[in-house]
């Protein structure tokens, strides 16, 4: 057991020194962190949310996860989701089906109105060549009017 002392003295020697020299000589301070890489997150985490729009829009209109049966109100949407299934249908080559039911009709018809913007914001942004598009920048100009910071 006394072997143990000395053992641990030299670790905590070893320790200490290395330590010392690595502190002093070798580590460096990191670099700031900048304005360009919380836009360039924000920038990336907008379109996560276009894409889980269109993820979302797969899942809520597959009959095995919300499938139920169809009653007289659903009648009212019908006519919608069949317009909106063909045009999706023809644009991504999937069944047209999905789409007749009212949540998911709902679902791709306010998701479409959000991508439509966001693209148009994009867009502006680009020809603007700014970080914020039209639409960001009155949404904000609304908010500081009502007086929300």
């Amino acid at each position: 057991m006394p072997i143990l002392y000395f053992a641990g003295f030299l670790c905590f020697l070893t320790s200490y020194w290395s330590d010392k020299i690595l502190f002093l000589g070798h580590y460096k301070i990191p670099p700031l962190y900048t304005k360009r890489l919380v836009t360039n997150s924000i920038q990336i985490m907008e379109w996560g949310i276009v894409a889980h729009l269109v993820f979302g829009a797969f899942m809520i209109t597959n009959k095995s996860i919300f499938d139920y049966k169809v009653t007289c109100e659903d009648e009212l949407f019908k006519p919608f989701g069949q317009i909106l299934g063909r045009t999706v249908a023809n644009f991504m080559h999937i069944d047209s089906d999905r789409f007749v039911k009212p949540h998911g009709a709902i679902y791709i018809f306010i998701g479409g109105i959000l991508i439509i913007c966001f693209l148009c914001d994009k867009v502006t942004a680009w020809f603007l060549n700014s970080e914020s598009g039209i639409i960001s920048y009155s949404v904000v100009c609304c908010f500081s009017m009502i007086g929300v910071k």
